[in-house]
């Protein structure tokens, strides 16, 4: 599953935000389970805003590869002196 890009991270938490403030006021809950089912309803809001935010056109879907060639010969160390007890 691809990460979200930063401005769909943004566009996402903005749209939490801007939602549980707007339902929070326009409603006038004042009970815990009333204020609960608004935060979850403004979590789905922009859990969707985010996912629906187009990814630009270079964007990668797969991951891509860092580096080309061998990877880097692995050097040994030397074994730890023992010192006898």
């Amino acid at each position: 599953m691809p990460r979200l890009t930063v401005s769909q991270l943004a566009l996402g938490t903005a749209a939490v935000v801007g939602a549980t403030v707007a339902l929070l006021a326009l409603s006038g809950a004042r009970s815990t389970p009333e204020i609960l089912l608004l935060a979850m309803v403004a979590l789905a809001a922009g859990v969707f805003a985010a996912i629906r935010r187009v990814r630009p056109r270079g964007a990668a879907r797969t991951s891509r590869v860092v580096a080309k060639g061998q990877a880097p010969a692995m050097e040994t160390l030397p074994e730890p002196e023992r010192v006898p007890r």
